[in-house]
């Protein structure tokens, strides 16, 4: 339900705010709050411990609430709330115009330093949300009104507000992995997914934790053209098993083919239900009609299969083709985006370094002085050492270990200018 993640996250934060926290390591073992504190004293005591803690790192303040900069939109007509005998309209007013500062000192990634200005908004927004959790919890609020689109949305802010703030503990107290670092964020290019649509396909295996915040950040570095790509734009992502959405997500703007290259699925009986499933993710993200979606099997030896769709008015086609990627470098495309993670040397690898060993032939694919969007976690064998100057490093959290994105627009003229470099392949 709209709810259940902010009861969930409601309830680690009232396991936090019932300890004195300062006296539990003064003491060595957790002390609770007085029993005549009131429900608000004792968050306002959590939050002056918190606020102590982050005076000699006040980067942490900027980490933990890095997921509002998501939220631009803090001032629409969905942000007015319905006034009730708890919570008036001017209470939503007031709380979103605190929420709006909180972003914006997070907005540039600079450092917010631990004073009255910043733990002001976030002990006004806090208790705004306590309100909102009597609301849901009392009755005032009924489950049918969650499910209105406006209220859903409040919902989720109020949500990703309170695991900021229990984020903030976490790190205060020296965790250095916390929930906000993996939180989904809303995205509006080139769908609109509101968090619990991200988080439900997080959960169905189509995207991975990280990939809302990895699209919103790519789209804070690149600028989105205007026109509509033309018919030879291509995206090329080799080794691509069943990670389809993302690059498809991040590759609408620019192309019209999209190659995915997988040489696991052979058969007609293994590609037939991964087609079904395209065309469901078709349908259910980009609202594209079952009836508009046109799939070819490729017949009972063809080592490649195709779903047709029409977006923003223009034809897009989807290639899951059952070869060496290597069969890519033959194709008569303009190659537009490339895209590559999770790779390896290993079993169910390509063991291929694309990053190193093949780049001149992709700038080949590249025409004359045209740049090709270029995002890659630089697995197996490491980034071409000539690539340092045209990538920069994503400032996204990976859930898988030490992964990290790059992120650039190479020209083709500096792709072909590459030899290739040997591989730095680990066992």
């Amino acid at each position: 339900m709209p709810v259940t993640s902010f009861v969930y996250e409601w309830f680690l934060y009232n396991s936090l705010y019932q300890y004195d926290w300062q006296q539990s390591i003064d003491a060595g073992e957790a002390v609770l709050c007085p029993a005549d504190d009131s429900e608000t004293g004792k968050q306002r005591k959590l939050e002056k411990f918190i606020r102590a803690g982050c005076k000699d790192n006040s980067s942490l303040i900027t980490r933990a609430f890095e997921s509002l900069v998501a939220f631009d939109d803090l001032d629409g007509p969905w942000t007015r709330v319905t006034g009730d005998a708890r919570i008036t309209v001017e209470d939503g007013e007031r709380f979103f115009k605190d929420l709006a500062l909180l972003r914006d000192r997070t907005q540039d990634g600079d450092e917010v330093s631990a004073t009255k200005a910043v733990f002001g908004p976030i002990e006004g927004c806090r208790y705004f949300i306590y309100l909102v959790r009597n609301n849901i919890f009392h009755g005032s609020k009924t489950i049918g009104e969650t499910y209105d689109r406006d209220q859903r949305r409040r919902i989720e802010v109020h949500e990703t507000f309170l695991r900021s703030l229990v984020s903030l503990f976490f790190l205060a107290v020296g965790k250095r992995s916390v929930a906000s670092d993996c939180a989904q964020v809303p995205l509006t290019v080139p769908v609109r997914l509101d968090c619990s649509e991200a988080l439900d396909l997080v959960v169905d295996g189509k995207l991975k934790p990280e990939d809302t915040r990895l699209i919103r950040a790519f789209f804070s570095q690149q600028k989105i053209p205007e026109d509509v790509p033309s018919p030879r734009a291509a995206l090329f992502y080799p080794s691509a098993g069943n990670d389809v959405l993302t690059p498809l997500l991040l590759g609408l703007p620019f192309c019209r083919e999209f190659f995915f290259y997988d040489c696991s699925c052979r058969t007609p009986r293994v590609r037939s239900p991964r087609l079904n499933g395209w065309k469901q993710m078709l349908h259910e993200v980009f609202n594209v009609p079952l009836d508009d979606i046109a799939c070819n099997a490729g017949g009972d030896s063809g080592e490649e299969a195709t779903a047709r769709f029409v977006f923003d008015g223009a034809q897009r086609t989807l290639h899951l083709v059952s070869c060496d990627n290597r069969d890519f470098l033959g194709r008569d495309v303009d190659l537009a985006f490339y895209f590559h993670r999770g790779d390896s040397i290993g079993e169910g690898g390509s063991g291929q370094a694309w990053d190193s060993r093949y780049l001149a032939d992709l700038g080949q694919l590249v025409p004359g002085e045209k740049v090709c969007q270029f995002l890659t976690d630089g697995e197996p064998g490491g980034l071409h050492s000539g690539l340092g100057s045209e990538l920069q490093i994503s400032p996204v959290t990976s859930t898988r270990g030490e992964r990290r994105y790059f992120v650039g627009q190479p020209s083709g003229a500096f792709l072909r200018g590459l030899t290739a470099e040997v591989p730095k392949l680990k066992s």
